[in-house]
């Protein structure tokens, strides 16, 4: 419910979904800034478990984003399991839904300690999506499903991996042709049984270490290696 209070801009949420607004607080409209927790606040509801309805909460941040009303949630899951004595940490994350409380749109996993270390950042490779591999004591899991309220995860073992096409690490490398910028075709067949460096560098950026070190590289041993370059161009329209 939005409204006016004092010249000011409000809204009130039903925050423990009683169909009542006399016992929830007053909060300003105002512009959000996603990276603040300042917003944030509590709000239960129902939704289904797959079963029957139950009662939940989550996060919430209500406001003004790109001069429109914005609603995010914000959270996410952990887990707990063992594999043979092994004991494993997963997280999960519905970025790409904001606006539902379910993660059955576009979930992402990842493994949150590695042989027992935790992780203080993520790399894109650790970011799971469903259908892709956790690799658990050296086996491999597929990221099967998620209930609808996150409640249950599915990891699937697969001992077919190894010999599946794909790009995560461990898979067979996909066929492909690609055109450097020199005008060359590189096919991935000629690649097989070859020394192959891929180097992602962006100067641009300021990374003068990474560019600095391909070409250390590349001069050093261009007469054994493959070398592919790519280049990321930033078009403005």
């Amino acid at each position: 419910m939005v409204g006016e209070k004092d010249n000011k801009d409000i809204f009130i949420v039903d925050e423990n979904n009683n169909n009542d607004f006399t016992d929830d607080s007053i909060r300003l409209y105002k512009k959000l800034n996603w990276d603040d927790t300042d917003p944030l606040f509590k709000c239960s509801y129902l939704i289904s478990n797959g079963n029957k309805i139950v009662k939940d909460s989550s996060w919430l941040r209500i406001g003004e984003s790109s001069k429109r009303f914005s609603l995010g949630r914000s959270e996410y899951l952990t887990g707990e399991f063992y594999i043979d004595s092994e004991k494993f940490k997963i997280g999960i994350v519905e970025s790409i839904n904001p606006f539902s409380f379910t993660y059955s749109h576009d979930p992402e996993l990842a493994l949150l300690p590695e042989l027992g270390v935790k992780k203080d950042s993520m790399s894109e490779g650790d970011i799971l999506k469903i259908g892709e591999f956790l690799h658990l004591n050296n086996e491999y899991y597929r990221f099967q499903k998620i209930t609808n309220n996150g409640e249950f995860v599915t990891l699937v073992k697969d001992k077919s991996f190894k010999t599946r096409v794909g790009t995560q690490i461990g898979m067979l490398a996909p066929s492909f042709n690609a055109i450097t910028v020199s005008g060359d075709t590189i096919i991935s067949s000629n690649l097989q049984k070859k020394p192959t460096i891929i180097v992602n560098s962006c100067g641009c950026g300021g990374d003068i270490e990474s560019t600095e070190a391909y070409y250390k590289i590349k001069n050093t041993y261009h007469k054994n290696l493959i070398f592919c370059t790519w280049i990321l161009a930033l078009i403005k329209r």
